[in-house]
C-alpha cells in the first residue's frame, strides 16, 4: 500500500502515521530541508541581534516579569527546547508532517524577525536581575556562557517558545499517544525561557500565538486550528505589546 494511503486504526483526522522506510532521496531532500532552516534562523537571528538597529531596543519589562524569580536551574530546561525543536527532524516519518512541520518553521522566522526588525526590544536590564541572583558553579558558567552568545535582544515574539509549540503540535500530530508526556516537556521549556530572564510575558504569549497562525496557515489537512481565529489572536497579542512598547520613553 502507498505511503499516502497508510493510516492506523483509531488515527485523528490531524494525524501521521508513524511507519515509513525512507529513500534516500527523500532523506536527502529533508537533509536538505533541515539545514536551509538552519541557516535562516542563524543568519536572521544573530544578524539581527547585533544590528545597528539594537541601539533603539527599548526595555517593555512590567511587574509581573520583575515577580518571576529567576532559577538558575532550569537553564538545563531551556537548553533541551533546543533538541525538542529540532527532534521533528528526525522523528516524523512521514512526508507530509515533516513538510507541515517545515514550512510552519519558516513562516515562524520569518513573521519573528520582521518583529525583530520593526520593534527592538532588550533583555539587558532583565539580565542584570538574574546576574544579581546568588548562583555558582556550573549553573553559573551555562548562565553565563548563554548570556555571552545569545544577544540581549530578539524578545517578542520568543522563537524559543513558537518553535517548541510548533513541535509539539507536528510531534503529537505524528504520536497521539504521547501527547501528554510532551505537552509537559513543551510547557516546561516555555516557563524555562521566564526563570531563566530571556524572555517577557508577553514574549511568551506572542510565540504561543504566531505559532498557533503559522500552524493553521501552512496546515493542508482536516483539523487544523482556523486561520482567522489564530490570527485574531496573533493580532490581539501583538497590539498588547505594540501598547507597552510605544508608551516606553
Amino acid at each position: 500500500m502507498s505511503l499516502a494511503g497508510w493510516t492506523q486504526p483509531g488515527q485523528g483526522p490531524d494525524t501521521y502515521p508513524v511507519t515509513w522506510s525512507p529513500p534516500a532521496q527523500a532523506i536527502q531532500a529533508r537533509a536538505r530541508r533541515a539545514v536551509s532552516l538552519l541557516l535562516l534562523w542563524g543568519l536572521g537571528y544573530f544578524l539581527i541581534g547585533h544590528s545597528e538597529l539594537m541601539r533603539n531596543a527599548r526595555d517593555v519589562s512590567t511587574p509581573l516579569d520583575a515577580a518571576i524569580p529567576f532559577v538558575g536551574w532550569t537553564v538545563w530546561i531551556y537548553l533541551s527546547g533546543l533538541a525538542f525543536i529540532i527532534a521533528p527532524v528526525f522523528v516524523l516519518r512521514h512526508v507530509d508532517a515533516f513538510q507541515h512541520a517545515a514550512r510552519s518553521y519558516a513562516l515562524t522566522l520569518l513573521g519573528s524577525f520582521a518583529c525583530f526588525l520593526a520593534m527592538p526590544v532588550s533583555a539587558v536590564h532583565l539580565r542584570d536581575s538574574a546576574g544579581a541572583a546568588n548562583f555558582t558553579g556550573l549553573v553559573a558558567w551555562v548562565a553565563d556562557m548563554l548570556y555571552g552568545v545569545d544577544p540581549p535582544y530578539n524578545l517578542f515574539p520568543s522563537l524559543h517558545v513558537s518553535l517548541s509549540a510548533l513541535a509539539w503540535w507536528s510531534m503529537t500530530a505524528a504520536y497521539p499517544g504521547r501527547r501528554r508526556a510532551l505537552a509537559i516537556m513543551a510547557c516546561l521549556i516555555m516557563g524555562s525561557v521566564l526563570t531563566t530572564r530571556q524572555h517577557l510575558v508577553i514574549d511568551v504569549a506572542g510565540g504561543l500565538a504566531l505559532a498557533w497562525t503559522a500552524h493553521a496557515i501552512t496546515g493542508r489537512r482536516r483539523g487544523n486550528p482556523p486561520v482567522v481565529s489564530a490570527a485574531l489572536c496573533l493580532a490581539l497579542v501583538t497590539s498588547l505589546f505594540g501598547l507597552l512598547y510605544w508608551h516606553v520613553v
